[in-house]
């Protein structure tokens, strides 16, 4: 070998190890976040015969009215990290003030919060208290948010608050505020 061909081969390894050192930094840093998706539906619990509290959600449609109707939230870990869902809440507008509301937001009752969840794992929350409903229903409600460990508040997309609305008129529920 030359010395011209001993250049040509250390320039290559030199280009190699920048892209691999460039993508070890883009994969650790940027791409390695914690990433969540809200959903949410209204509906009700079908029974398992013999067992309690236990049961397959099904959503409020023409042919299906539940008798305890709630709202079923699906908080799905997207990222690659575990992530401590802490509690699942709203944000009232600004307008809420003219109709009583005292506090700017409310926290959804739910059971089994706060709860780990690993990578590409779900949890599903339901909620009896049907309360904030009818402000959902006028447009009172910004947004619903997930909060994790760290403070982050995630907040559900607008396609899946209009999902909400229509599974909610489905249901036709007589919500009392």
């Amino acid at each position: 070998m030359t010395y011209r061909n001993i250049d040509i081969i250390a320039l290559i390894a030199l280009i190699t190890s920048i892209i691999s050192l460039l993508w070890n930094i883009i994969r650790d840093l940027v791409l390695d976040k914690v990433k969540i998706y809200i959903n949410a539906r209204a509906g009700g619990l079908l029974p398992i015969q013999g067992v309690n509290n236990k049961g397959f959600f099904r959503d409020a449609d023409s042919e299906y009215t539940p008798k305890n109707p709630r709202i079923c939230f699906t908080v799905t870990n997207t990222g690659r990290r575990p992530v401590l869902i802490l509690k699942i809440w709203g944000k009232y507008s600004k307008k809420s003030e003219l109709f009583g509301k005292k506090y700017p937001q409310f926290v959804v009752n739910t059971i089994d919060l706060p709860k780990m969840i690993n990578p590409y794992e779900t949890l599903s929350e339901f909620c009896d208290d049907l309360s904030f409903m009818s402000d959902l229903k006028s447009g009172l409600v910004l947004g619903i948010y997930v909060r994790d460990s760290k403070g982050k508040d995630w907040l559900m997309t607008k396609k899946e608050m209009k999902n909400l609305l229509k599974t909610i008129e489905r249901l036709n529920l007589a919500v009392n505020s």
